[in-house]
């Protein structure tokens, strides 16, 4: 279960506890508030510059106020300070592009932070200050006024938000030197673009917006400016279900419909907190309750994306195109958040975790440390907690995240985390606007992005030397694209970036939250290139396949396995099928019936290992790529930096699909972590099998997790492995002995048509399922029918008792006579069994299977055949016998006619009609199973010795065929009667015992002492149970009678106290019940049935002594008519209470 599962926010009760605790001051500036206004003024002065108590000698402090001096300091020296300037900086000669307003702004509030900043060399330098109130001063009369012209190019943005907010830093910090008259005009000139806050506004705009009129309101002294800006961020402690912001899976938008948790999101949850903390003991503190909403957005929104304090690139959208910042310079602000939250968080749950999780990321990241880098305010907390020694690191993020609303999956390991990034009918596929992220045309296209202890990979210039056409995970057309997009009248906008997809099957499901599949009905957006993708991720691997791969552009279209950025010698060894290949850079090589390979990595836990199932061509470069910032980024100011050269080395892999391909497709694994002998060793005996890779359905099965995962793709009826669904569906179950789970999702969002799942299993009883899923049916298979509407694409599940253990054949084979009886058919994916017209035909043929059951453990099993009927021949029936075959040295490799054993023991027969085809049949073979428990291993054989006839053939599904196997299922229970039971009455009746009535009662009467409230015990020694562990338990009780109340629900309490008497306990004497087991609604119409409580947890907790005791009560609705009699040990023979076990052998 996921932490944010375990977290409960109690939103009233929480933001009175936070309010208490929000205000975060590890170091309070020394300077008395005049009025509320300079009390605020002087909290966001302490955020941006440390406060007053920091030690500027700390390494930390110093490594940071030395980077911010020599920032400072070349701004400084490069502005023209002469007092005919026609501009501040060369590269800003004028007023032509709105950004220069944004730029100098940005470079003054780097002056005037550095002047702020305690152990600068440039601390309230005399002439720095002059220069930056000249500065101020010359922008206010000359670029950004109540009157000075608009630039025409012009951006809102750089106006409304971006360098305002600059400017309005610069006189939070510059306000004691400025005159009332600068600090108005400053105001004003804001106010000018944004005289009220857009009600239209969302998300990072909204917050960015409020913060703006909070900062105006504080410096200008005008309390309505910061009440409307206080007011403005209460649409924003909330999540939203359309449009931009916080969705409920953690989703963040922006721009309509772009994935932007590490963009416009980085920063939301740190501004958030940062305002509320500045207004609080003002006239203008935050009372929205709701604001105890973003701390659950630190689980959500922040920690899945987050890879050692670093965004994943995959939700930090066009923003990768920046040059001087990475994945950790985005990931700083959400850093910051965790900061804040860890001491300002309501529970003190949430205040430790995030405490762990800082600790966590600050000792993990060695590529760019985090707290050299911090702002100084949040150093110091964070220094703290990273010194304290009751702080422990937080552990590996070990979860199956997946963000419906945004098309991204995020998988967690020990070892690693895969990153997956798509898009669809809800999401576009790049942006590239302002002509930023100008080679984004492939980074949703089904790319893949694996984390582990390389943590540069995708930092420095990776996105500026990586070959754009070759993404790791996308299927794409070679054809060259332009920069721009010639239908847009700006200039600015990317090749056809913001483009929805055409296909809305963009989902998946997981299991348990660990596991999970998604898929992806894929349309390029300039072409006709089509694919159906999934991703299987497990433990070890993570399993790609991709079908129907389409295009008629004669094109080259390749599907890109990896496009890993390796060491500076470029010498990374590859290893294909044992031997070293192209081991030296501008070498390439198209390797032939590749079974696996292995890429060394660049650091610790960086290998990664690939897996070819049955072997592919694969196609590898070995490359030393150059190229600018300037090359996928072309707007803002253009500095040396941007355009100068970048080299880096790749090591890349690709399936080529020629360049017109037809329903082509492709599979692999990656490995993660694994060395080449471990990859070796994976390849010669891999733990997936790949079920189906078709234009109906994608499905692998991980045999080692008992996981099967199926993306069906179409609203026909498709059965695959064990389970048919109606519908396109991700489906994913996982069986373990004898339960049997499944989860389930709509991939479309837009489905209002159930979908219909038939499992082949025969259900025992339903464990749990979610409210939206009807069972139909549980015998002989599992029915259910899902309501996916409105569910966002949001996992649905559902979990069975199967009181069944499921076993796989160890060999199969099936035989023929005459001239074939030499030959083996034992890798055949069907095993066929038919009675031909005449002896030595050739075509008459009988089957063979083989068990090893040696993890069965208990005696006396009931045990059923099951086989698939894949084909059938047109005789309307046929009856094949199963025989016992005690020579069980067959080899599945070497059995022929002329070698086979004979089966001895007759066990049943079955008639198979021509109408069986594609479904299950069985064998009653629990005789032969009991008879074989010594070496726990049965050989059957399937023989016609009926109807000669050249249409008798039956085909039945081999081992080779993967979720179609012949299957062993065992089944095993154990039940035990109640050795005593009572009922027990209060008021006049409180020192009677009823310890031998035939029936025990249960009843809360309208007023207590009455007489006739009852409660009801009920104990079982189950000491002869010979097990050490059960996978279910249910006390069953018979409905003898019961009142005229439509429900009432009984509660079951475990009883500690065991030494009651039956014929001794009364209400006065009776003990207590110390642990909540479960509820049940018993209805009036379950009048003469039995019902079964779920006690499996309390039978597990007393597995010691195997001595439970139990007490059922009603503590619901008071009522005349809430009686309900249970058939007691008195009452007759098989009608007594019931403790069933269900255990796996």
């Amino acid at each position: 279960m996921s932490k944010i599962m375990k977290r409960l926010f109690s939103m009233c009760m929480a933001f009175f506890i936070m309010m208490g605790l929000l205000s975060i001051t590890p170091s309070v500036q020394r300077v008395k508030a005049a009025d509320d206004y300079d009390a605020v003024r002087i909290k966001y002065f302490n955020y941006l510059t440390g406060g007053s108590e920091y030690d500027p000698e700390d390494p930390d402090v110093t490594s940071r106020i030395t980077a911010l001096t020599q920032i400072a300091q070349g701004f400084w020296e490069t502005m023209d300070t002469s007092p005919d300037r026609t501009c501040l900086w060369p590269e800003m000669p004028d007023n032509q592009y709105s950004y220069y307003i944004n730029e100098q702004y940005k470079r003054l509030d780097y002056m005037v932070m550095t002047y702020n900043t305690r152990g600068s060399s440039l601390y309230h330098n005399v002439d720095l200050r002059n220069d930056i109130i000249d500065a101020l001063q010359w922008m206010n009369q000359n670029r950004y006024s109540t009157t000075a012209p608009v630039a025409p190019n012009y951006n809102w943005w750089d106006y409304q938000l971006g360098g305002s907010n600059k400017l309005l830093e610069c006189t939070v910090l510059m306000y004691e030197h400025l005159t009332a008259a600068q600090v108005n005009n400053y105001v004003n000139a804001v106010l000018r673009y944004a005289p009220s806050i857009p009600e239209d506004s969302t998300g990072a705009n909204r917050l960015a917006y409020a913060d703006q009129f909070v900062k105006a309101g504080v410096v200008g002294k005008r309390s309505d400016l910061i009440i409307e800006g206080r007011d403005a961020l209460d649409p924003l402690y909330l999540e939203v279900t359309s449009g931009e912001g916080v969705y409920p899976d953690g989703s963040f938008i922006q721009h309509v419909a772009m994935a932007y948790n590490g963009g416009y999101g980085a920063n939301y949850v740190y501004g958030l907190l940062k305002t509320v903390d500045c207004l609080i003991g003002t006239p203008w503190q935050v009372t929205n309750p709701d604001v105890s909403n973003i701390y659950k957005w630190i689980y959500t929104v922040y920690e899945p994306v987050i890879y050692e304090g670093g965004f994943m690139g995959m939700v930090r959208g066009r923003f990768i195109a920046y040059n001087g910042v990475n994945d950790f310079s985005y990931g700083m602000d959400a850093v910051k958040a965790v900061v804040l939250a860890s001491q300002s968080a309501p529970l003190p749950g949430d205040r430790a975790y995030f405490k762990s999780l800082l600790k966590k990321w600050i000792t993990n990241n060695t590529y760019q440390p985090i707290i050299p880098n911090m702002p100084i305010y949040e150093m110091q907390i964070a220094k703290q907690i990273r010194d304290d020694t009751a702080v422990t690191p937080a552990g590996p993020f070990v979860e199956h995240k997946r963000y419906p609303r945004m098309d991204r999956v995020v998988h967690g390991r020990p070892n690693y985390t895969f990153g997956l990034s798509m898009f669809s009918i809800k999401t576009f596929n790049y942006e590239s606007i302002n002509k930023e992220n100008l080679h984004g045309w492939f980074a949703n296209y089904g790319a893949t992005y694996l984390y582990n202890g390389d943590l540069g990979q995708y930092n420095g210039n990776y996105w500026c030397t990586i070959d754009p056409y070759r993404i790791p995970g996308t299927t794409v057309d070679k054809a060259p694209r332009p920069d721009f997009d010639p239908n847009d009248p700006t200039g600015k906008k990317g090749y056809k970036q913001g483009t929805l997809s055409g296909n809305s099957f963009m989902g998946g499901a997981d299991i348990s939250g660990l596991y999970g599949v998604a898929g992806m009905r894929f349309h390029d957006v300039s072409g006709t290139l089509e694919a159906k993708k999934s991703y299987f991720m497990f433990d070890d691997e993570i399993v790609c396949l991709g079908s129907g791969i389409n295009s008629t552009d004669n094109s080259p279209i390749e599907t890109i396995i990896e496009n890993r950025a390796i060491n500076s010698s470029g010498n990374n060894a590859l290893t294909v099928n044992g031997s070293l290949k192209i081991p030296s850079l501008g070498q390439s090589t198209t390797l032939t019936d590749a079974n696996w390979a292995h890429l060394a990595g660049n650091t610790a836990n960086s290998d990664i290992g690939y897996y070819f199932p049955g072997g592919s061509t694969v196609y590898a470069k070995r490359e030393t790529r150059t190229g600018t910032w300037y090359d996928i980024n072309k707007g803002g100011v253009i500095d040396d930096k941007r355009t100068e050269t970048q080299t880096r080395n790749y090591l890349t892999m690709w399936f080529s699909h020629g360049n017109n391909p037809v329903n082509q497709s492709y599979s692999y694994a990656l490995l993660p972590g694994k060395s080449a002998s471990q990859v070796s060793g994976y390849a010669a005996d891999p733990n997936i099998q790949i079920i189906e890779n078709s234009l109906d359905a994608q499905a692998v099965k991980e045999k080692t997790l008992g996981l099967t995962a199926i993306n069906f793709w179409n609203d026909t009826v498709k059965t695959v492995a064990d389970i048919t669904s109606t519908r396109k569906a991700s489906v994913i179950v996982k069986e373990t002995g004898a339960d049997y789970e499944i989860a389930v999702s709509d991939p479309t969002q837009v489905s209002t048509t159930p979908i219909v799942l038939e499992i082949n299993r025969k259900g025992a009883s339903v464990i749990s399922k979610d409210s939206n899923v009807t069972v139909t049916q549980l015998s002989p298979t599992i029915k259910l029918s899902i309501n996916v509407s409105n569910m966002k694409g949001a996992t649905i599940r559902a979990k069975f008792s199967l009181g069944t253990v499921s076993f796989s054949p160890s060999k199969d084979a099936f035989i023929c006579d005459g001239p074939n009886a030499g030959t083996n058919y034992g890798s055949d994916v069907n095993l066929a069994v038919k009675r031909e017209l005449a002896d030595d035909s050739g075509t008459n043929r009988k089957t063979y299977v083989n068990f090893d059951f040696n993890g069965y453990d208990y005696s006396a099993p009931e045990a059923k055949l099951k086989l698939y009927v894949s084909n059938i021949g047109t005789d309307p029936e046929r009856t094949i016998k199963l025989y016992g075959v005690p020579d069980e040295a067959w080899s599945e490799a070497g059995i022929t006619w002329n070698n086979a054993p004979a089966g001895t023991t007759y066990i049943s027969s079955l008639t198979i009609k021509n109408t069986d085809k594609g479904k299950w049949i069985s064998y009653d073979v629990t005789d032969y199973v009991r008879n074989n428990l010594n070496d726990k291993n049965a050989s059957f054989l399937l023989v016609n010795e009926g109807t000669r006839s050249s249409q008798s053939t039956v085909l039945l599904g081999s081992k080779e065929r993967a979720g179609f196997e012949p299957k062993l299922e065992i089944y095993n229970t154990v039940s035990f009667n109640t050795n005593k039971d009572a009922f027990i009455c209060d008021g006049p009746n409180a020192s009677t015992n009823y310890g031998g009535e035939y029936t025990i009662a249960v009843k809360r009467e309208v007023g207590d002492d009455s007489g006739t409230n009852r409660k009801a015990y009920a104990h079982f020694d189950f000491s002869s149970y010979a097990g050490s562990a059960i996978s279910d338990a249910k006390i069953k009780l018979y409905v003898h009678n019961i009142g005229t109340d439509t429900e009432r629900t009984i509660k079951l309490y475990g009883v500690s106290n065991e030494a009651w008497a039956e014929a001794g306990i009364t209400w006065n004497n009776a003990p207590a019940g110390t642990a909540y087991v479960s509820s049940l609604a018993i209805k009036n119409t379950d009048k003469g049935k039995w019902v079964s409580f779920d006690a499996a947890s309390y039978v597990r907790s007393n597995l010691n002594d195997k001595n439970a005791s139990f007490l059922l009560v009603n503590e619901g609705t008071r009522s005349s008519q809430s009686t309900v009699l249970f058939a007691s040990k008195e009452y007759a023979a098989g009608f007594e209470p019931k403790l069933v076990i269900q255990y796996r052998p």
